[in-house]
């Protein structure tokens, strides 16, 4: 185990739940020269201390030692299996709590689903809004895109031109998964 990393952790989430290093002293019950010792990866957490960090900072003991890439322990394995930021789990979650309850989040889950099997739509959302890291991007002139396009490699890429046809595809991969959603809700 890489001591360093289970205190970048510790550090990390200490930050995320909003505590300055002393209020998580004050909680948990330790002083500052000890909190350091365990952020600067000098000493290992007994069974006592993970579980009472664990506590406070709402995670696992494994996110804590870095065997979780989330802290919340039921959402490791979907997390693992999907790489959607816990924020985004917490959000379908809610969703699928309430789905049997209120219309609105059964549209949002059966949407969504739909939405994500159609490869169509999901790749032509990426394409318009992400510029792979590879892909040269040149403005020429000085002024930030001084005209309605920019330069990716060594083509040019006309705004209005791209969007209307990302658009497009969206907007008629939107129009199938509505027309989907009505056939399955009249089939009920």
């Amino acid at each position: 185990m890489n001591m360093a990393i289970i205190g970048t952790i510790l550090k990390d989430r200490i930050k995320e739940k909003g505590y300055t290093q002393e209020e998580f002293c004050d909680l948990v019950g330790i002083g500052l020269s000890s909190l350091k010792k365990y952020m600067n990866g000098k000493v290992f957490y007994s069974i006592d201390t993970l579980e009472l960090f664990s506590n406070a900072l709402d995670c696992s003991y494994d996110y804590l030692l870095g065997r979780s890439k989330t802290p919340n322990p039921e959402y490791h394995e979907v997390k693992e299996l999907t790489r959607l930021q816990d924020a985004a789990i917490d959000r379908l979650q809610h969703y699928a709590n309430e789905y049997n309850h209120i219309e609105r989040a059964k549209q949002y889950i059966d949407t969504l689903s739909y939405l994500i099997t159609k490869e169509f739509l999901i790749d032509r959302i990426v394409d318009f809004i992400y510029i792979d890291n590879n892909e040269e991007v040149i403005i020429e002139q000085d002024e930030l895109l001084p005209q309605p396009g920019i330069y990716v490699g060594h083509s040019y890429l006309g705004v209005p031109d791209i969007e209307d046809a990302y658009m497009l595809g969206i907007v008629r991969a939107l129009v199938e998964t509505k027309e989907q959603i009505k056939r399955k809700d009249d089939a009920m």
